[in-house]
C-alpha cells in the first residue's frame, strides 16, 4: 500500500471560506429532499450523532428524513451564498482536536490529520453499508491505497473540526473520494485529503466487487456530487514551483 502525502501551507484564507447560515442550510435540505424519491428498499441509513466518539450513530428508518442523512445539503464550495445551488458535499463528521495530537510545534501534528480524515472515512463507509458491521458479517472491507493530504492552515488543542466529503468517481471495485477538513468555528479549510480505496476479499486477500447495496447508494451520491466544482487539490503532484 502506498500513501503519498504533501505539505503546503497556507496562511490566507478570504471569507468565503465561512460556514453557511442556517437559512442556506435550510434551503438545501428542502432542495434535496425535493429530488429524492419517495420509497426505499433495504436496511435504514444511518444518521450519525457527530458529537459522539468514532461510529457513534443512531440508525433510523424515517422514509424521507432518513434518505436526507445520505446527502445532507452543506455548502462546500467558495461560492457566495446566492450563488449556491442544491448541489454540496456530504457533511460527515465533527470532532475535537485531542490534546495527546499537539506536538512539539504547538499544533496538530501531521499524522493525525490522517487519523481524523480516517474518522470521517468510517462514517462514510457506514453509509454506504461498508462499516464495520458489514467487515463482520461478509468478511470483506475497503483497503485505503492511496491518499493525498495538503495541509492549510494549522488547528490547535481544543478547536472544532468538521468534515465534508465529495464522491469524485467509482467503479465496481474502486472508491474515489475527496475529504476537507474546516474549523468549525471560525470556518476556514484547514486540510484536504484525497483517497483511493479499493474493496477486498478479507479471505482471499484480493480485490472484489463492491456489494449491490453499495454501488446503489454510491450511484445516488454521484448523481448529487455531479454538479460540484472538481476541487483545486485534486491530483496534485509533489513538487517545487520554479
Amino acid at each position: 500500500l502506498t500513501c503519498a502525502r504533501t505539505a503546503s501551507m497556507v496562511h490566507s484564507f478570504d471569507e468565503l471560506n465561512r460556514p453557511p447560515s442556517a437559512f442556506v442550510l435550510a434551503r438545501n435540505r428542502r432542495r434535496v429532499l425535493a429530488r429524492l424519491p419517495q420509497n426505499t428498499t433495504g436496511p435504514p441509513i444511518a444518521c450519525f450523532d457527530n458529537s459522539s466518539p468514532r461510529r457513534t450513530f443512531k440508525p433510523h428508518n424515517h422514509g424521507a428524513f432518513a434518505r436526507l442523512s445520505l446527502l445532507t445539503a452543506v455548502k462546500d464550495t467558495h461560492e457566495s451564498d446566492r450563488d449556491m445551488t442544491s448541489a454540496s458535499a456530504l457533511a460527515i463528521h465533527e470532532e475535537t482536536v485531542r490534546p495527546e495530537w499537539i506536538d512539539h510545534n504547538g499544533h496538530m501534528n501531521v499524522a493525525y490529520y490522517v487519523l481524523a480524515f480516517d474518522h470521517a472515512t468510517d462514517r462514510l463507509f457506514d453509509l454506504l453499508d461498508l462499516g464495520a458491521d458489514y467487515v463482520e458479517r461478509e468478511h470483506k472491507s475497503v483497503f485505503q491505497v492511496q491518499c493525498h493530504v495538503n495541509y492549510l492552515q494549522e488547528v490547535k488543542e481544543g478547536d472544532p473540526l468538521r468534515f465534508t466529503i465529495q464522491l469524485l468517481d467509482y467503479d465496481v471495485k474502486r472508491i474515489h473520494f475527496f475529504a476537507s477538513m474546516y474549523h468549525l468555528g471560525d470556518g476556514f479549510l484547514s486540510a484536504t485529503a484525497e483517497w483511493l480505496g479499493v474493496h477486498v476479499d478479507l479471505t482471499a486477500r484480493r480485490s472484489a466487487e463492491l456489494p449491490e447495496r453499495a454501488l446503489e447508494r454510491l450511484a445516488r451520491l454521484k448523481a448529487d456530487h455531479e454538479a460540484l466544482p472538481q476541487p483545486p487539490q485534486v491530483g496534485r503532484t509533489i513538487g517545487i514551483r520554479k
